[in-house]
């Protein structure tokens, strides 16, 4: 990944609707394992998740997601590369932690030029399984639900692909459910412990994005209203991730104005259908992941401050939707950003690390960064194991 920067970062952090957060804690608790270089800047990072007993399962792709690629950690710190079976032409989109060990979904291109969608499994995070295939099929998310595992996807209708959820109670007996007659990219899927559920999509029709909701994962409704709808045309928006907590479901938004700076933003919703922006933070980018049933965002900066930038990025995290603390981690860089719970209640994120950045003859900066992993502290007043305490 090579990026050509230059400008002032400017972060700040304004939070509507919600008290401003606490002073930035020092960014010395927050560590970037060497040992956790994951490859070169050819690879991209798509999954991470938590298996029983604490250890840990990433998946990225090489080649342009034409060689699917796996790792796996004991403790969050050592991780080690470990092998999808039938890769070839292949790679993961998504992984998750179950109750038996993980599944990571994934897509395949024929020869004929169709896509399949593929379901690899493993019980310890070494050896995997599969992959099982899905024909004429598009995998983007995967998710554990109240009834076992599902699915988000496009099944391929005449030329159109039509937003799908696949429900497994076992993970291997697949059971397809359109979600609505449209042609679209599915991205994301989110469904809380209460059973609200929530998938969002590219949709090519209305171009835009597109979101649905639903009760049980079976009847979907559109959602008119969301964080991705503007009504100026001239701004460009985009999701990053939705995440479903114990506080509700979480989007976090990109978007840019024409000659305007980025803003990263955090929408809230309880039900999937009403969205408020709770923060948001301009020229960065955000991504997000789920911790004990809770928050935690991590607003990334989009251009460094020069050539000596350490390129800090906030990580902030919420018990309740309504009160953000934050933190800090230096030499973070790329918009994929990664979290799963640790051993010792602290919290993996893998992303890419900034690696050298040097100024050419136009004044611009380079910056390199590789796949790497960090350890940093559980937000502060919990733990991964208990959550939220009671003072």
């Amino acid at each position: 990944m090579k990026l050509r920067v230059a400008v002032t970062l400017g972060l700040t952090m304004a939070l509507a609707g919600a008290p401003t957060s606490a002073q930035p804690e020092n960014d010395a608790t927050w560590t970037l394992l060497e040992q956790a270089r994951l490859g070169d800047e050819s690879i991209a990072l798509t999954g991470i998740a938590s298996l029983p007993g604490e250890s840990l399962v990433m998946v990225g792709s090489g080649d342009r997601g034409r060689r699917a690629l796996a790792w796996y950690s004991e403790d969050g710190r050592a991780w080690e590369a470990v092998k999808l079976p039938k890769s070839k032409n292949a790679g993961p989109t998504s992984v998750v932690g179950t109750d038996a060990g993980a599944i990571a979904v994934g897509n395949q291109q024929a020869n004929s030029g169709a896509e399949h969608g593929l379901v690899w499994t493993t019980v310890d995070g070494r050896n995997w399984s599969g992959p099982a295939k899905i024909k004429n099929a598009m995998f983007s998310d995967v998710v554990a639900t109240p009834a076992g595992v599902s699915i988000l996807g496009a099944a391929a209708k005449k030329n159109r692909r039509e937003p799908t959820v696949w429900h497994a109670s076992d993970g291997t007996s697949w059971k397809p459910v359109r979600i609505a007659k449209a042609d679209t990219r599915p991205r994301e899927m989110a469904v809380t412990p209460d059973g609200v559920w929530t998938a969002t999509a590219i949709d090519y029709d209305a171009q835009n994005y597109a979101v649905w909701r639903s009760s049980d994962g079976e009847r979907w409704e559109a959602v008119a209203d969301h964080p991705m709808i503007d009504p100026n045309t001239k701004r460009k928006v985009a999701l990053s991730e939705i995440i479903a907590t114990d506080a509700g479901i979480f989007a976090v938004v990109n978007w840019s104005d024409d000659g305007e700076d980025p803003t990263g933003s955090i929408w809230h919703s309880q039900t999937g259908a009403d969205w408020t922006m709770v923060a948001g933070s301009d020229n960065t980018a955000g991504a997000a992941g789920v911790i004990s049933g809770f928050p935690i965002v991590i607003m990334h900066p989009l251009v460094p401050s020069g050539a000596d930038s350490d390129r800090t990025a906030s990580v902030f995290s919420s018990v309740d939707g309504r009160d953000w603390t934050e933190a800090l981690v230096t030499g973070m860089d790329g918009a994929t950003i990664l979290l799963a719970p640790a051993p010792d209640g602290e919290v993996a994120v893998a992303g890419y690390a900034l690696l050298e950045e040097a100024s050419d003859d136009l004044g611009s900066y380079l910056a390199s960064s590789d796949p790497a992993a960090w350890l940093g502290p559980s937000p502060p007043g919990w733990t991964a194991e208990t959550g939220p305490s009671d003072e």
